[in-house]
């Protein structure tokens, strides 16, 4: 972006929309974006408006493989790069005389996809749950993120009989007890900070 930064102005750095079919670059359609964490989604979110003036997007046959690879960086600070997976592709409205389209890129992390795909049916024999917790979340959630996980007291014997990673991540955790802490309240925190590298 040229001249003058307000708050609130952001330099779009990339948008590219990636299967195995190739690459688009939408880097010059890009309109807004609202990147955020949903209460009904354990992951982040986000919709990214588009204007397409050649229909790029509406001759697309899309088929939910499709990545969305987005950076951006606020003047003065670092840049935010993520990848998200495409959720939906919705066409919201027709503009101006050369019939451009408006369309809303809604998009998913790595979290949310694969939580919808992957089931956790494991026996975790004598391990920390902390431990089990790891293994849930970078190889059936497959986080690239950085987590903070409390080290748990003792090893169980736990089965966890198909759940999604996340309903997994939840039944660990009421069984887990911090070795340090006297509450019992026991929590596994991700960082998902814009600024990480997704």
């Amino acid at each position: 972006m040229l001249g003058s930064y307000v708050p609130g102005d952001i330099t779009v750095n990339y948008l590219t929309l990636i299967s195995d079919r190739g690459t688009t670059d939408l880097t010059s359609s890009f309109v807004a974006a609202s990147v955020y964490e949903s209460m009904f989604v354990k992951a982040t979110v986000a919709d990214i408006e588009v204007l397409d003036t050649t229909d790029v997007l509406g001759t697309m046959v899309l088929s939910g493989d499709e990545l969305v690879a987005f950076s951006y960086s606020v003047n003065g600070s670092v840049t935010a790069n993520f990848t998200f997976f495409l959720h939906k592709l919705k066409d919201l409205q027709t503009v101006g005389a050369q019939k451009g389209k408006m369309y809303t890129l809604s998009c998913v992390s790595a979290e949310a996809f694969f939580s919808k795909i992957n089931y956790v049916q494991k026996s975790y024999p004598s391990n920390l749950i902390s431990d089990a917790i790891q293994d849930v979340v970078f190889n059936y959630l497959q986080s690239k993120k950085i987590i903070n996980i409390e080290p748990t007291m003792g090893p169980q014997n736990i089965l966890i009989p198909h759940k999604t990673p996340f309903e997994a991540i939840d039944l660990l955790k009421k069984r887990a007890v911090s070795p340090t802490n006297k509450s019992s309240y026991y929590r596994s925190e991700e960082h998902t900070s814009e600024l990480q590298s997704h």
